[in-house]
């Protein structure tokens, strides 16, 4: 694919998910119209991404340092994990932690930017599984910063839930690689049986590592019990102050009423006494008249 279709690729996943398919048409047509029939191909096998994909293409477009980040981070992880280097692993734990999180807001903040409102829900969930993912694996940290991720990627292990790939490809790509297990289990196909000390250390290794697992998956959950009752108390704040708002505006409104009302009442006593007056002109006219003619008859 030559570099200005490989161009549009990348901005087509960039687009936000339910406007992907109307453009790569469009893109597949232009390109047919320049006769590169190959690449309208490629183009239209392409597929849409979900929303929690979508929201990891704009972290990888938005930051070019990201694949630095994920990659020093994930080594330090991996050689801590080696050395069983219990504190390393709580403090570097802490800081994938807060790595993963500061990204996951900034992909609020860019989805935001584009016209569409996310909240704590599956698709930030998405986003937090595929970059743990990626600190994780070094296969799934490649489709992520390819910037054409297709679908979320959950780490479980030492590996990734699924086999089905999770990015577009540029071109057509080789059958993927082996998993890090199996080709740590072919290295050591021709070692000498594990020694009693050695298994020890596996079986201390592998321990540590389900604490660390545990450890996360609390923190994970307990964050996710904050930020849900953050956004409670949130639209709690909110719902509070709609409600002052239209107490103040029917105070405002019962105040007129209060004032109409004394105005009314004020013209209602001013016309009983006009009438009042009136009708003791009345009078007066009447007698007046009486007496007329009575001095007419005399």
């Amino acid at each position: 694919m030559s570099d200005a279709p490989a161009e549009a690729v990348t901005a087509l996943y960039r687009l936000p998910p339910e406007e992907f398919v109307s453009a790569r048409d469009e893109r597949v047509k232009a390109l047919r119209a320049a006769g590169d029939a190959p690449a309208a191909k490629q183009v239209a096998a392409l597929r849409k991404p979900t929303v929690g994909a979508w929201l990891v293409n704009l972290l990888v477009a938005d930051d070019p340092s990201l694949s630095g980040t994920l990659a020093e981070l994930a080594a330090q992880l991996r050689t801590a994990a080696d050395e069983l280097a219990g504190p390393d692993l709580r403090a570097l734990g802490r800081q994938r932690q807060e790595l993963v999180a500061g990204l996951v807001h900034r992909a609020r903040q860019l989805a935001y930017s584009a016209g569409r409102k996310t909240t704590e829900s599956v698709h930030t969930a998405e986003v937090e599984s595929t970059l743990r993912a990626a600190l994780a694996d070094p296969d799934v940290a490649r489709d992520v910063l390819s910037g054409r991720l297709l679908h979320a990627a959950e780490f479980s292990g030492f590996g990734v839930a699924g086999s089905e790939p999770t990015a577009a490809p540029a071109t057509s790509r080789d059958a993927a690689a082996p998993k890090r297990s199996a080709s740590r289990s072919a290295g050591k196909r021709d070692e000498p049986a594990e020694s009693g000390a050695d298994r020890r250390r596996r079986e201390a290794r592998e321990r540590a590592e389900q604490r660390v697992q545990e450890a996360e998956q609390a923190v994970h959950e307990a964050e996710a019990g904050r930020a849900a009752a953050d956004k409670d108390a949130a639209e709690a704040a909110d719902a509070l102050r709609r409600a002052d708002e239209a107490a103040d505006e029917l105070r405002g409104r019962l105040q007129q009423a209060d004032a109409l009302r004394e105005r009314c009442a004020d013209q209602s006593d001013r016309a009983r006494r006009s009438v009042r007056e009136a009708a003791a002109a009345v009078r007066v006219a009447e007698a007046a008249l009486r007496r007329a003619r009575n001095r007419l008859t005399d």
